[in-house]
């Protein structure tokens, strides 16, 4: 899903390697190296968020993919 990044970004911040993301990078080592440490539990709730608002989009994703571009839908994933 979109939040990917996301995950990255918080596997990342956990092992102390932000070298994807300069900015951020750049901000703990002008600051601290706890600087973004502090927001991992910000961090999950959002991954938490994600998780439970965009559900119902991967149930409709296959109805969606029919007018998205009808020559790529598999006909027998969708509903009579």
């Amino acid at each position: 899903m979109g939040f990917s990044k996301l995950k990255v970004f918080k596997q990342s911040q956990e092992d102390k390697n932000l070298i994807h993301f300069l900015s951020c990078l750049q901000l703990a080592e002008k600051f601290q190296e706890s600087y973004f440490s502090s927001c991992n539990s910000q961090i999950q709730q959002v991954i938490d968020e994600f998780n439970t608002r965009f559900d119902d989009i991967e149930s409709l994703k296959s109805s969606l993919l029919l007018y998205n571009n009808p020559l790529g839908a598999t006909i027998e994933d969708q509903p009579p």
